[in-house]
């Protein structure tokens, strides 16, 4: 069935982000972490001896060791698309709730939806509040902290100015 393309329109950004090497430090700990799990394939046993360093599994240290190894910037693709009267945010990572509060609240259109993890597989994007509480996704994400609220601001930015023309236009 065909499906009517009327009132569809879209945007792209292609955005240059830092990337976080906050945990380049703990490069030898975690080869230490992922030789051990390598000679026994004991979880609780590398988390154990991970403790110490902070790193929580073999999959948390395989993550330091690869971020490690990144260059200083990366370069990612987002999307956005107006549906009829639907804004859509097309995020190729998986963005913190207030992130994604962030874009409802700044978008033009009585209904935004956020579509997370689409595309390609960037990471966690974590927000000010996830950085305050640390973590997993802190720990192995590329993205320095402040990048959730300033990608939210790019798709409030894409959600208004590309379809609205400006931000005089919007609802209150």
């Amino acid at each position: 069935k065909e499906v009517s393309t009327e009132g569809v329109d879209s945007v792209t950004m292609e955005l240059e982000m830092p990337v976080n090497h906050s945990l380049d430090h703990m490069v030898e700990q975690a080869k230490e972490i992922q030789k051990l799990w390598a000679e026994t394939s004991n979880n609780k046993l590398c988390a154990e001896r991970g403790l110490p360093y902070g790193i929580n599994s073999p999959y948390h240290a395989t993550a330091i060791i690869r971020k490690a190894g990144l260059p200083d910037s990366f370069t990612f693709t987002i999307h956005a698309l107006k549906v009829g009267g639907i804004g859509i945010a097309v995020a190729p990572y998986e963005m913190f709730d207030t992130s994604g509060m962030q874009i409802k609240e700044g978008s033009p259109f009585d209904l935004t939806v956020i579509a997370t993890c689409a595309n390609s597989g960037q990471g966690y994007v974590p927000s000010k509040l996830g950085w305050e509480h640390g973590g997993y996704s802190c720990d192995t994400t590329r993205f320095c902290p402040g990048s959730g609220e300033e990608l939210a601001q790019h798709y409030v930015d894409m959600l208004t100015k590309t379809f609205f023309g400006s931000y005089d236009t919007v609802r209150p």
